[in-house]
């Protein structure tokens, strides 16, 4: 992607507005920063990450990308884009200047990663018996908090038609995702071993999974992988798909996962109805023993934290 290399830091939400502050005024922003900052900020590298199924052939994509340009992400793993020139124009408006398509072998459309940061080679995996070709996409990230996976996935819907569900059906499907081997529950092994053999141990997975927290499709992949909204009760069964077949509840079946690596600082659902999906955000940190590991300098902590680098 031919655009201008962008270094970007977030200012916390109580600090954007200094800059609009009186000339005579901007003596105070040290000591206001100092104030305002979370001590995680200063301290450590952290980065924006969020999954985000943006429907791309049902709404016009200025829509939900308004929604991902309000929460200024620094890394986006994307599912249903509509092709290469989608992601461009989303990679421009966000300023995430390096980014990889994947598209889908049976349908139109795939998955994408949008970075602030390099981006290393893309590696696909496509499930052969995926009734609409779908697949994930993995590649190195080269962040100010050093060099991770990130990976975006879109397993397969088990549901053929968009008429609303019996309460039959519903039962049926229940008891399929959590207690039998269903597609999902096989290509989220595969994702999962694969990953393990890129290196992607200390990654990071978002994706539309087609299936629901605690069904055998994301048990398997919580062998190794954390769910970030694990320590938000009340995120973590929050729906984040809207569309058809309607059951009787709306599921939460979007997922954004981190490796033993990185900490949660905070994460949530984001409930805005741009798609038929909510998008899912985290703010992550490296673990202790992983900073260490990067031995960090103050340059890129800047980088992650304070300054706002021009092009």
């Amino acid at each position: 992607m031919r655009y201008a290399v962008l270094w970007y830091g977030h200012l916390s939400p109580h600090c954007r507005c200094l800059g609009g502050l009186a000339p005579g005024l901007v003596v105070l922003w040290p000591l206001c920063l100092t104030i305002a900052l979370p001590p995680w900020a200063s301290a450590e590298p952290y980065l924006r990450v969020m999954t985000y199924n943006v429907a791309g052939g049902l709404v016009q994509e200025e829509v939900p990308r308004a929604i991902m340009a309000q929460q200024q992400p620094d890394l986006l793993l994307l599912q249903e884009v509509r092709g290469l020139a989608h992601m461009e124009r989303l990679g421009q408006h966000l300023r995430l200047p390096y980014g990889h398509f994947a598209p889908y072998r049976k349908q139109r459309g795939g998955v994408a990663i949008l970075s602030r940061w390099p981006l290393g080679p893309a590696q696909v995996l496509p499930w052969r018996q995926s009734r609409r070709g779908r697949l994930a996409l993995a590649a190195q990230v080269d962040s100010p908090a050093g060099r991770f996976w990130a990976c975006s996935a879109h397993l397969d819907n088990p549901f053929t038609t968009r008429q609303a569900l019996t309460l039959r059906q519903t039962v049926l499907f229940l008891w399929d995702e959590f207690f039998t081997t269903t597609q999902r529950t096989r290509e989220a092994q595969e994702l999962r071993a694969w990953l393990l053999r890129l290196g992607g141990e200390d990654g990071i997975i978002g994706g539309d999974l087609n299936s629901l927290p605690f069904a055998r499709a994301d048990r398997h992949l919580r062998q190794h992988f954390g769910d970030v909204l694990s320590a938000y009760p009340r995120q973590y069964f929050t729906g984040t798909y809207l569309g058809a077949p309607h059951g009787p509840v709306r599921p939460r079946i979007d997922f954004l996962y981190h490796s033993p690596r990185w900490q949660v600082i905070e994460a949530q659902v984001i409930r805005h109805q741009a798609s038929d999906h909510f998008p899912v955000l985290a703010v992550l940190s490296p673990t202790i023993r992983a900073t260490e590991t990067l031995a960090v300098t103050d340059d890129q902590r800047s980088r992650a934290g304070l300054a706002v680098h021009g092009l």
